[in-house]
C-alpha cells in the first residue's frame, strides 16, 4: 500500500544499468535519471524530461516494486477529479459574479446619464398628499431650463472703432447660455416620494422624471387624467 511515508518524502529510485525503463505497453524511456513513486504512478525523469506514468500504465511488478495500491490510486484519482470539477465550478462562478458586476455598473451607468439628461428641477405646491401611493399631487409647478440663445453683439473690429456717429456699427451672431422658466401643466402627479413628513399647501423642489399619466376621480365624479411624473430616476429609465 502506498504508504503516507512515500507521499511526503521523495523516493529517489535509480533504474537499472542501463538506464531504460519500459512500460507495461513496451513503450521505452531512455535515459532514466531517477524515479519517484505518487499515489497513483510514479514519475520517471529522464534526460528529455518528465513522464507521469499512471498505475495501469505498470505491469504488477512496477506495481509491487514501488509500493503502489490500485484502491489507493483509484481513490486518489476519485479526489482530484473532485478538486478539478469544484476548481471549475469556482472559475465559472467567479466569472458569472465578474459579468453580473460589469453588467451592473454599465446598468448604473446608463442610469446616471438618463437621470443628468431627462431630469427635470421642479418646484410648486402640494396639493394633496397621497400616503398609500407614496405620492403627491403638485399645483403651479415648474421648473428652469437651460438653453442656447442668440444674441447680436458689436463686432470687434477697426470700423466699430470709430467715433463717427455716422457710421453704422458692423455686429456678429454669439451663442449665449440663458435660463428660463417653464411651467409643468396646472396639476400634476409625482409618485415615489417620502411622504411621512409632506403637509399640504407647502411648498416643495424635487427632481423628477416623465412616467407617463396618472387617472383619478373628481369630486363630481368625472375623470381626469393628469401627467404623471416620478422621483426615482430607475423606475422611469426601465420605463423607457
Amino acid at each position: 500500500m502506498f504508504s503516507l511515508i512515500l507521499i511526503a518524502t521523495t523516493i529517489l529510485l535509480v533504474a537499472a544499468d542501463t538506464n531504460v525503463f519500459q512500460l507495461k505497453n513496451g513503450t521505452l524511456i531512455e535515459g532514466v535519471e531517477r524515479i519517484e513513486p505518487q499515489p497513483n504512478g510514479i514519475k520517471i525523469f529522464h534526460v528529455h524530461g518528465m513522464k507521469y506514468a499512471k498505475i495501469h500504465e505498470l505491469t504488477n511488478d512496477q506495481i509491487l516494486q514501488y509500493g503502489l495500491d490500485s484502491a489507493v490510486a483509484e481513490n486518489f484519482e476519485k479526489q482530484e477529479d473532485e478538486k478539478r470539477i469544484k476548481n471549475s465550478q469556482a472559475q465559472v462562478a467567479r466569472q458569472e459574479e465578474k459579468d453580473r458586476q460589469i453588467e451592473m455598473a454599465k446598468a448604473k451607468k446608463a442610469v446616471e446619464t438618463f437621470a443628468n439628461e431627462k431630469g427635470i428641477d421642479a418646484r410648486g405646491k402640494i396639493l394633496q398628499v397621497l400616503h398609500d401611493d407614496n405620492a403627491i399631487l403638485l399645483f403651479n409647478g415648474c421648473y428652469d431650463q437651460n438653453y442656447i440663445d442668440v444674441e447680436y453683439r458689436a463686432a470687434n473690429s477697426l470700423w466699430n472703432s470709430t467715433s463717427d456717429p455716422r457710421s453704422k456699427k458692423e455686429t456678429q451672431p454669439v451663442q449665449v447660455s440663458k435660463t428660463r422658466t417653464v411651467p409643468l401643466e396646472s396639476l400634476v402627479m409625482v409618485s415615489d416620494c417620502e411622504t411621512a413628513n409632506l403637509k399640504e399647501e407647502e411648498g416643495i423642489r424635487c427632481r423628477i422624471y416623465e412616467f407617463g399619466t396618472y387617472t383619478y376621480k373628481t369630486k363630481q365624479g368625472k375623470m381626469n387624467v393628469i401627467p404623471k411624473y416620478t422621483m426615482s430616476a430607475e423606475k422611469a429609465f426601465l420605463s423607457n
